[in-house]
C-alpha cells in the first residue's frame, strides 16, 4: 500500500497539545485518545523508514548483481532470476509493513509472496508456517 501520508493529519497531529487534551476532560479520554493517535501516526512514520531501508538493500543487492554480471560471474538469466528473488523479498517486506500499520487486507499477499518464495527455495517451512500462524 503506497499512500502518502495525508499532509494535514499529519499537521495536526504535531499541533495537537497534549497539556491541554489532558486539561479538557477529567477521566482523561481526550488523553488516551491523544497517545493512541500518537502511536499510530508515529507507526506510519516508521512504516516510512523502514520503507526507505528496504529500499537501500535492494539498491545494494542491484548493484552487486550488476558487478557480478559484468565480471562475467552471473548470465543473464541467472542475474533476472535473482533480480526476481529480491523484488519478492522487498515486496514482501513492504507488505509486512503495511500489514503492522493495520492494513489487515495484506494477509493474503503476505501468504502468496512467502509461498513463492517458499516455492523457491528461499523461505524455510517452519518460517513460512510460523508467520502465516501469527498473521491469525
Amino acid at each position: 500500500m503506497d499512500v502518502a501520508p495525508d499532509a494535514d493529519l499529519l499537521n495536526f497531529v504535531d499541533n495537537l497539545d497534549e497539556k491541554n487534551l489532558k486539561q479538557e476532560s477529567s477521566d482523561g479520554a481526550w488523553n488516551d485518545i491523544y497517545e493512541a493517535l500518537d502511536r499510530w501516526s508515529q507507526s506510519i512514520l516508521d512504516a516510512e523508514s523502514l520503507r526507505d531501508k528496504t529500499e537501500d538493500i535492494r539498491l545494494k543487492i542491484e548493484n552487486s548483481i550488476y558487478r557480478q554480471q559484468i565480471d562475467g560471474l552471473l548470465s543473464h538469466f541467472d542475474a533476472t532470476e535473482l533480480r526476481y528473488v529480491t523484488d519478492l523479498w522487498i515486496r514482501l517486506l513492504h507488505t509486512i509493513t503495511s500489514f503492522d500499520i493495520g492494513c489487515a487486507s495484506t494477509k493474503k499477499d503476505i501468504i502468496t509472496l512467502m509461498l513463492e518464495l517458499y516455492t523457491l527455495n528461499q523461505l524455510d517451512k517452519n518460517v513460512f508456517i510460523e508467520t502465516c500462524l501469527k498473521l491469525g
